[in-house]
């Protein structure tokens, strides 16, 4: 999805399991979902309330790590 959006072509599927990848409690999940939802995030979409949410939750919790890859975000 991330491949062909960076062609150029118009990405209207995917938003929800981009969320659900940073969603994840596995790290290279996490990772992968924080770096398509960084590409694809439009102030214009909707599943950009679920990733704050996402990304706030993990910022204020107790895992470094993930703290780091939202930040990053």
């Amino acid at each position: 999805m991330l491949y062909i959006y960076m062609l150029g072509y118009d990405v209207d599927f995917g938003h929800m399991e981009a969320v659900s990848l940073i969603s994840a409690p596995k790290y290279p999940e996490k990772q992968v979902g924080y770096i398509v939802t960084s590409s694809l995030l439009n102030e214009n979409h909707d599943f950009l309330r679920l990733a704050i949410n996402t990304v706030r939750n993990d910022i204020i919790g107790r895992n470094e790590t993930f703290q780091c890859l939202a930040l990053t975000m």
